[in-house]
């Protein structure tokens, strides 16, 4: 072990956690440089131990590794980069969901209740991004518009094509679920998208302190949405919370003092 590049280290070391299964070498040397110039860990992160959110599991983990400091960069949103966009005008109301491919506990939350929701609203249609579960994509493939994987520089230009008028967050409830970022919460907010999301984890935590949504119990999805699904002026009032929230304390240029005086740190050792 003595011969690994530090990046696969830690992954080594985190491969130890509760839910080694998910972790991926790909996704943990996006975000770690391995290089003399000290480590920093964004909330991209795909690690969490106990009682930690993954910032600090990665923070701490890469600590006790290496001799130089760890920093700790938060999530942020590029509202310039979605100002440059045009948004599609909806013809029909949409549920929707974006993420990878690698959420197939969160899906199972879920699924069932989609089906219902289809059932229940004849006029809905599910706008899937990364990935839909593939029953209820055999089953409803005529009312799923399902986008397959795309770069994340292209994030934003699809979400803006085809803005879905509510999302979906839904969180399994595991030790690593615990701490999943609030990352997806932010980015429906970005594009004004009210969202119904697990009361677990990060989720709950970032509901349940000044982000507007609404929270949805392992048996409440199918109300939750519906709730939305008939109510458009509330749909409308979320997503004007929200957007607002997170422009005011996630907006990517009033951060970037932080961030630039973290790498001049660096920059002057």
């Amino acid at each position: 072990m003595d011969n690994l590049p530090v990046w696969e280290k830690v992954l080594v070391r985190l491969r130890a956690l509760d839910y080694p299964e998910v972790f991926a070498g790909r996704y943990l040397s996006s975000y770690l440089t391995a290089a003399p110039a000290p480590f920093h860990a964004e909330l991209y992160g795909l690690m969490v131990s106990k009682g930690r959110n993954k910032r600090e599991a990665i923070a701490e983990t890469v600590k006790e590794l290496v001799d130089t400091p760890v920093y700790v960069l938060p999530n942020q949103i590029d509202f310039a980069d979605i100002e440059r966009l045009t948004f599609s005008a909806r013809k029909r109301p949409s549920v929707g969901w974006a993420g990878g491919h690698y959420h197939v506990q969160d899906f199972g939350l879920v699924e069932n209740a989609l089906e219902k929701v289809l059932e229940k609203y004849p006029e809905i249609v599910l706008i899937m991004y990364g990935a839909c579960p593939k029953g209820l994509y055999e089953r409803k493939k005529a009312r799923i518009f399902l986008q397959p994987f795309m770069p994340v520089e292209e994030f934003h230009f699809w979400m803006a094509s085809f803005r879905f008028d509510i999302g979906i967050a839904p969180l399994y409830k595991t030790e690593f679920a615990k701490s999943r970022s609030n990352l997806r919460l932010l980015q429906y907010a970005a594009m004004k998208i009210p969202v119904v999301a697990s009361n677990y984890g990060e989720y709950g935590r970032a509901l349940g302190s000044g982000l507007a949504g609404i929270t949805a119990e392992d048996d409440q999805w199918v109300d939750r949405i519906g709730y939305l699904i008939e109510h458009p002026d509330e749909r409308e009032e979320l997503s004007k919370k929200a957007h607002n929230y997170v422009r005011e304390n996630y907006d990517m240029e009033k951060s970037v003092n932080s961030w630039s005086t973290v790498y001049e740190e660096v920059l002057t050792r």
